[in-house]
């Protein structure tokens, strides 16, 4: 495959097919024989490190592909869900009215509510293509906004939205997705923080294990929902639900808003919309999840890949500087590797613990179109309790082997020393077990108990406490895991 310079994409799902465009390669994972009468000039199927992607391949000795979007079977279509009470598409430009380049108004496709903005100061930048999947968008800076009638003054609904943030840092303004109501009551979608005055859901930072850093040019589905005692956020990034139990207080009142929370040029949205769905009613998880099904393929959304970390409290934040796991996610990122973190690691877990939990922790996340990374270092808390070193081993086999049967790759790290002679001793025999046998049940060794810099428990640059890694450790041990993860 090395004579593959130049990839071209083209969307085969339409007759005639849409042009082609270049596109970038990262890898190639895999490939897999492929027959159509109707191309037979194609003869196998290349899956590359995007893994919404496949690669059409022509000839072995040729420097270009076809590519297509790779669906889902059978392709998902659009469910129609009771409740649906607003529908603002910019994709659709006969809902949009443009005046000098900006939208002036966009009427929903259900209630024909209009969202308008008189003040051309005011008015997002319209964009009929380049969207996600070539869709219509606008764009908003914190200062634009659009506004219009109230769409309901019940406070249970759900609100989707098609959004791309483009504001250069996790805690620079990014709020005001949507609004329905006032700041001071209502509901809508906001990020960074939670306006609980008013009853926002905050889309970003409640979703479980998340973390940004080099994110935000990326499209996603977001879906925010309340009903009485129970608010939950879901994002296609992370395909998980994050539920709180908190009542909204005040009904909403007076206009929707979409790209501010607050007036004008204040809380602003900084991105870009595509589309935002409105309900009056909570939808079900599995209504939601049939929406953003269909809308990762509709408009081709980036699905990252999954890094889910186990472990013990050697695994988790201490003193608020970033654990091991938020480490490897860094250096992925630098890598331009497109990957979010699920930290699942807690102070005191013993194997047995993480055993129980793998079902629903990681076993139920696995996603079968993207890459999925399992990382582990575990056994302080088993030995101390006067497990032995045997029991520790066969449990940290069982982990990986259950983990690596679901699906994910697997990278084994052995467990760093601690001020415990004792414990020592054993970790020394369950490590001596893993170097010796870890290409039965893993993927890859990360052999985190063999650099220098953990070889002395009292060395405080290193170790927190004589257990605990420092920032400066983790990020040592996050470089040694990160290109293990890369060559998977």
């Amino acid at each position: 495959m090395a004579n593959i310079i130049t990839v071209t994409r083209q969307d085969l799902t339409r007759t005639p097919p849409s042009k082609l465009e270049t596109i970038g390669i990262e890898s190639i994972f895999d490939v897999q024989p492929y027959t159509d009468a109707n191309y037979p000039f194609i003869n196998s199927v290349i899956y590359t490190s995007n893994n919404n992607l496949s690669a059409l391949y022509c000839n072995e000795t040729v420097a270009q592909v076809l590519a297509l979007a790779d669906p889902p079977n059978p392709i998902p279509t659009f469910p129609v869900i009771s409740g649906w009470i607003a529908d603002f598409d910019f994709n659709n430009a006969a809902s949009v009215t443009t005046v000098g380049g900006k939208v002036s108004q966009i009427v929903d496709n259900i209630g024909s509510v209009a969202s308008t903005q008189s003040n051309a100061s005011f008015r997002p930048v319209y964009h009929a293509t380049g969207g996600s999947n070539n869709t219509g968008y606008a764009t908003f800076t914190g200062t634009q906004l659009l506004t219009g009638n109230l769409l309901t003054s019940s406070l249970e609904f759900t609100v989707v939205a098609i959004r791309r943030t483009n504001n250069g840092g996790v805690f620079d303004a990014e709020l005001g997705v949507f609004e329905n109501g006032n700041y001071a009551d209502g509901w809508g979608i906001v990020d960074w923080q939670t306006g609980v005055a008013g009853g926002y859901l905050n889309a970003r930072t409640a979703l479980p294990g998340r973390d940004f850093y080099n994110w935000d040019q990326k499209w996603e589905s977001i879906t925010a929902s309340h009903a009485a005692g129970s608010n939950k956020t879901y994002n296609t990034v992370t395909n998980s639900f994050f539920i709180t139990s908190t009542n909204f207080p005040n009904a909403p009142t007076v206009n929707h808003h979409i790209g501010f929370m607050d007036a004008p040029g204040i809380n602003g949205f900084k991105g870009d919309i595509s589309r935002i769905l409105v309900y009056d009613r909570q939808l079900s998880d599995a209504e939601v999840k049939s929406l953003n099904d269909y809308f990762i393929y509709a408009y081709s959304l980036d699905m990252p890949n999954q890094l889910i970390s186990g472990g013990d409290s050697k695994m988790t934040t201490l003193g608020g500087a970033p654990s091991c796991p938020q480490q490897m996610l860094f250096d992925l990122q630098t890598s331009n590797s497109y990957t979010y973190l699920i930290n699942t690691a807690v102070g005191g877990r013993t194997t047995t613990d993480v055993i129980n939990a793998l079902p629903t922790e990681v076993v139920a996340k696995y996603q079968s179109r993207i890459k999925n990374y399992y990382t582990i270092m575990i056994g302080y808390n088993d030995l101390a309790a006067g497990a032995t070193a045997a029991f520790v081993y066969a449990n940290i086999v069982t982990i990986c082997q259950t983990v690596r049967a679901a699906g994910f790759k697997v990278v084994i790290m052995t467990d760093i020393y601690s001020t415990n002679a004792g414990v020592n001793t054993k970790t020394d025999t369950v490590n001596t077990s893993i170097r010796a046998n870890w290409a039965t049940f893993a993927d890859a060794l990360a052999d985190t108990n063999a650099l220098p810099q953990a070889q002395n428990p009292l060395d405080t640059t290193y170790f927190f406490d004589g257990l605990h890694p420092t920032a400066a450790l983790d990020a040592i041990m996050a470089g040694l895991v990160e290109p293990l993860l890369l060559a998977l």
